[in-house]
């Protein structure tokens, strides 16, 4: 019997409960507003994220995994903040007025 390849199925998962948190605030609250295209965005950011994370925790060694993994999740959050409120003022701020 074949062992099935579940990397791919993780982050998804992961993605789905990371993204009822702002689900749950976007019905209970007026504060947050996001849109399907806002959803789309983080739930591809966040896929691919896990999946390059469960990779890399996979093939690298002790003292490199902890390292790469750390500078991997600063870069997503860097991301993530900037895409979000524009803390740098790149191209990237607020890029769902660009998409939409």
């Amino acid at each position: 019997m074949q062992k099935k390849n579940t990397v791919f199925w993780w982050p998804a998962l992961i993605a789905v409960f990371v993204l009822l948190v702002p689900l749950l605030a976007n019905v209970l609250s007026d504060e947050v507003a996001w849109s399907f295209m806002d959803f789309l965005i983080a739930g591809v950011m966040v896929y691919i994220f896990t999946t390059v994370e469960i990779i890399l925790w996979k093939k690298l060694r002790s003292v490199q995994r902890w390292l790469i993994v750390f500078f991997t999740a600063l870069l997503f959050a860097i991301l993530w903040v900037e895409m979000a409120v524009g803390l740098f003022d790149s191209p990237l701020a607020g890029l769902q007025s660009i998409v939409e």
